[in-house]
């Protein structure tokens, strides 16, 4: 795009100096240039020649054009920095929440691993304490049959059947 603009530009000043060596005699004529509005007295200027004239106000066009498109260009500079200001800013934001998120995963990687470990360390503690109530069921599992007979007899002593009264 760059290389256009040049392109352009060179074949523009081209084209202004073939205009103004093929129109010699007609530029050369002398004005005299009036501003004449109702509320300033009028103004005249000094009798110039017409190319002077030409040649000033291309300047004078080139000179705002030069200073609009530098005013754009600061403009969109300024717009630029701003954006790239808030997308660093809106970065570290993400990294400070990803790193909290990674932090409370961690907690809470911990706290479930915690909490594990001492479920398995209080397992004996219950199971110990468990033991001594199924002790008596363990040892009558364990423990060699006895006679078949007897041991309906002594749960019949110790508690009265209902139906034989």
């Amino acid at each position: 795009m760059r290389y256009i603009k040049v392109l352009l530009m060179v074949l523009l000043i081209f084209l202004a100096l073939v205009f103004f060596f093929q129109n010699q005699k007609p530029l050369s004529q002398e004005m005299v240039l009036t501003l004449n509005l109702f509320f300033v007295p009028p103004m005249s200027s000094i009798s110039l020649p017409l190319y002077f004239v030409v040649a000033s106000a291309f300047v004078v066009g080139a000179v705002l054009a030069t200073c609009f498109f530098w005013w754009n260009k600061v403009t969109m500079s300024t717009r630029l920095m701003t954006s790239k200001w808030r997308v660093r800013s809106l970065e570290k934001e993400l990294l400070k929440a990803q790193k909290a998120i990674a932090t409370q995963d961690k907690r809470e990687a911990l706290i479930r691993a915690k909490t594990a470990r001492e479920e398995k360390k209080d397992a004996p503690a219950i199971e110990a304490a468990a033991a001594p109530a199924e002790a008596p069921r363990q040892a009558a599992q364990t423990a060699p049959a006895a006679p078949a007979a007897a041991a309906p007899m002594a749960t019949e002593e110790l508690v009265p059947d209902p139906d034989n009264r």
